[in-house]
């Protein structure tokens, strides 16, 4: 039972860090697209490693 609930655990741990992941990058990108930067800074700033 406490093996599966820290499979379980992880799972919803790593869930959320790619519901933070994207929420980050879209964040990013409206703030970009409201500061008026053209589609290229756009993509530079998506390519750029967090």
């Amino acid at each position: 039972m406490a093996f599966r609930l820290a499979m379980l655990r992880q799972q919803v741990m790593a869930l959320w860090g790619s519901v933070v992941d994207a929420w980050t990058v879209g964040l990013g990108a409206f703030e970009l697209s409201a500061g008026g930067l053209t589609r290229d800074e756009l993509e530079q700033f998506m390519q750029r490693p967090r």
